[in-house]
């Protein structure tokens, strides 16, 4: 920051007016200008502020001795990168981190690359509370609620959440940084924010090296432009506005030996949505590697690059056309013939990935049945589909293949689900008093995931239910077997909480008079730490007995 040339003075007016001065050059050179957006930038709709006015995030597009970042992103894309905003701290007591970046060999020039101070994990979107009908004092209805929902529902496509970021800043053409961060805080880490620089692990705050040097791995990065195809004569073959929103899927492909050298996922998807102009990018993808590139449209469908090799600093350009797609219609019945309300219907393209599941790539297409078991399943990819139904309680179809070209409607396609298994019985208390609410579940026993019967028994491997206020289930759904049960519950008993569990093993499908006694449970408690004993806030404990019912 520039020094005043005024002289030193006591008067308590000139030390005001020093301190106004001072300010006004820390807020020139902290927030000078806006940053020019870089041509096809991904864009989301802004983060709304904070209560009370302006953001709590410092940004310094540039700093003492450092060149400024006059391709940084625009307001509406870090919006959309740096997620919820988070309380605001004040810059004249901020810690100022000082640092460079090893810039790896071959590394393109990057004038977007920023170094980002941001919380080690984002605050999770709390899940809007299930509305609930038990009655008070019911233990059966709220021990049924919202746990035990036999509603088949189409789940939000999963997308990135992105990181808090608490500041940022540009990184210099020698690799120099100079970021300011809050004192106190235990809970941030230094991240990377380029087209193709990336820090793998982010580094904690707590952790820093000395001197602050940061080794950054080089990948690559895709962008592109979701465009319409055209017909012969030039014109579009759908609206342009379908471009927008388009949901753009980057997924790692391996050659793996061990699973007769067919493609298999390994690894997270890489997800972003194309801007209101089709524009989209993906930045510092891991490399060099093989991915599969993939679009959803909102109503249409797109071409998929189903291989695309990237190398280590290499910038992609792809053009996804956007096509007619197909579509296909019909019902969901169960083995007797009787339609099938609200099951999940879902359509995935044929691959060489043998193990991909309905719904899992990112050009499938899902929907409801309705009440009378219709579907209609819009803005298939054209080629060999597998469409498959699904229901709770019912065992999923094997489903059907079929051929559709482009502009294709497919009608009268029949999706069949058997009833499957059952097996049914009580749960109880050591007083022989019944469980209420109890949680039951039904594992496949590990016996039975080779051989012959493997495809039907793994349809039907897992079920769950909970007890009527009699002790009495029912697990229906179910494949061959034989199966492992387990049931667990809590009741109130003379002013005290008491919890309980049990299993059973090698039961028959079939069985309806399965008796299971719960006994009371242990309670364990400890802490959870990471690598460098910092107490880790999100987790889940899972504690099995070494002969409970599981295949690994």
């Amino acid at each position: 920051m520039p020094r005043s040339s005024l002289p030193r003075v006591q008067a308590w007016i000139l030390c005001t007016l020093l301190a106004v001065i001072a300010g006004s050059t820390a807020w020139l050179l902290l927030f000078r200008g806006e940053p020019k957006d870089f041509d096809g930038a991904l864009t989301r709709a802004p983060v709304s502020p904070a209560a009370g006015g302006a953001s709590g995030n410092a940004d310094l597009t540039g700093s003492e001795g450092l060149v400024a970042n006059p391709a940084a992103a625009s307001p509406s894309e870090r919006s959309a990168r740096d997620g919820a905003s988070v309380p605001s701290f004040d810059l004249a007591e901020a810690e100022w981190l000082e640092g460079r970046v090893l810039l790896p060999p071959g590394a393109p020039l990057d004038e977007s690359l920023e170094i980002v101070l941001r919380v080690k994990e984002a605050t999770p979107t709390a899940a809007p509370a299930a509305s609930s009908t038990a009655a008070p004092g019911d233990p059966f209805a709220a021990a049924q609620e919202p746990s035990e929902d036999l509603e088949e529902r189409l789940e939000a496509e999963w997308e990135p959440t992105p990181p808090q970021t608490v500041s940022r800043a540009a990184v210099g053409a020698d690799g120099g940084f100079r970021l300011p961060a809050p004192r106190g805080r235990t809970d941030l880490e230094l991240a990377l924010d380029g087209r193709f620089l990336y820090l793998e692990p982010a580094v904690s705050i707590t952790a820093l090296p000395e001197p602050l040097v940061l080794e950054p791995l080089l990948g690559a990065c895709v962008r592109g432009r979701v465009v319409p195809a055209r017909s012969s004569d030039g014109s579009a073959i759908v609206p342009p506005a379908e471009a927008a929103a388009t949901l753009i899927t980057l997924t790692r492909v391996e050659q793996n030996l061990d699973r007769l050298s067919m493609p298999s996922y390994y690894s997270g998807p890489r997800r972003v949505r194309a801007d209101a102009q089709g524009a989209f990018e993906l930045r510092a993808v891991p490399a060099p590697h093989s991915y599969s590139c993939s679009a959803r449209p909102r109503s249409v469908a797109a071409d998929e690059q189903p291989e695309l090799r990237l190398a280590a600093g290499e910038l992609r350009e792809l053009e996804v056309l956007l096509i007619r797609g197909s579509s296909v219609s019909g019902i969901v019945r169960d083995d007797r013939g009787t339609p099938i309300p609200r099951a999940k219907v879902s359509g995935v393209r044929f691959s060489s990935n043998m193990m991909a599941m309905a719904g899992s790539s990112g050009s499938g297409r899902r929907a409801l049945a309705a009440e009378d078991g219709t579907f209609t399943l819009r803005g298939l990819p054209p080629g060999r589909l597998r469409v498959i139904a699904e229901r709770k309680r019912f065992l999923n179809s094997l489903g059907k293949s079929v051929d559709v070209a482009d502009g294709e409607h497919l009608q009268g396609l029949e999706l069949v689900l058997e009833q499957g298994g059952r097996i049914s019985g009580r749960v109880l208390w050591p007083d022989q008093s019944p469980a209420v609410g109890a949680r039951v579940d039904a594992e496949l026993d590990p016996a039975q995931y080779g051989g012959m019967g493997a495809m039907t028994a793994w349809r039907g491997r897992n079920a769950r239910t909970r007890s009527a206020p009699d002790g009495s289930f029912e697990l229906g759904g179910l494949g061959s077997g034989p199966f492992g049960l387990s049931a667990r519950a809590a009741r109130e008993l003379d002013g005290a909480s008491f919890s309980g569990a049990t299993q059973q093993e090698k039961v028959a499908v079939g069985s309806a008079n399965v008796v299971l006694v719960l006994q009371p449970t242990l309670t364990a408690t400890g802490r959870v730490v990471d690598t460098r004993g910092e107490p880790h806030t999100r987790f889940e404990i899972v504690c099995e007995a070494v002969e409970a019912n599981r295949p690994f």
